[in-house]
């Protein structure tokens, strides 16, 4: 009777930790991956996003089935789930690189047309990135001006790194704060699963434990 309540009690407790970490993957692909202070973000598009549902369905159909099998297969089936989501959180790293470098880019590139911002700050330090200032094309004629048939502003904005792109923000007085949301919701997911994977280690043993004292009795 003891070994039933601990066991029942390991099985709910592991199926809530798969389902919860299946959860986890699926908000990975619906919320922004990458969140900034100016309201800029970058979430997961298709079909990226459909692998990572996918995953999320195939992690709580393991849930759901692991007090079906036999319990050292199942403690050993549990790495898979585990790979999967340590393959979510490389991608939501990589996607939050990416993902900050747009965010940068394109606050960059909007920063001149806020009321709040140091023009002079912003211009002196676009004329240091640039070799030349075009404040006076770009108040004249709009952040899409071209000159031989070049838009400038545009071509230099989005061509410059991340750190050029943020030293423009800091000089108009509007740095950019970034929150990888993503990464740390993969973070919990991965925690999830390998905590779901430790259970099932403990179960496995207990039902080991009690199998070799019936032998021996």
């Amino acid at each position: 009777m003891e070994l039933f309540v601990r066991t029942t009690a390991i099985s709910v407790l592991a199926l809530f930790m798969g389902l919860s970490a299946a959860a986890f993957v699926a908000a990975v692909a619906y919320f922004p991956v990458v969140n900034t202070n100016h309201g800029y973000t970058y979430s997961i598009v298709t079909p990226h996003s459909f692998v990572c549902y996918g995953i999320a369905l195939l992690v709580a159909l393991f849930a759901l089935l692991a007090d079906k099998l036999r319990a050292d297969i199942a403690s050993r089936l549990s790495l898979l789930p585990i790979v999967m989501i340590a393959g979510v959180l490389v991608f939501a790293h990589n996607l939050s690189e990416e993902g900050e470098l747009w965010a940068a880019r394109q606050a960059a590139f909007d920063a001149p047309s806020w009321k709040l911002s140091n023009q002079d700050g912003f211009w002196d330090e676009y004329s240091r990135y640039v070799g030349e200032s075009h404040r006076g094309y770009y108040e004249t004629w709009g952040a899409y001006f071209h000159v031989n048939d070049v838009q400038l502003f545009y071509t230099n904005i989005w061509n410059s790194s991340k750190v050029q792109a943020e030293a423009l923000l800091k000089s108009a007085g509007q740095p950019i704060v970034y929150e990888r949301d993503g990464v740390f919701i993969a973070m919990g997911a991965l925690a999830l699963q390998l905590a779901m994977s430790v259970v099932l280690m403990l179960r496995t043993f207990l039902l080991r434990r009690h199998a070799a004292k019936v032998v021996q009795q």
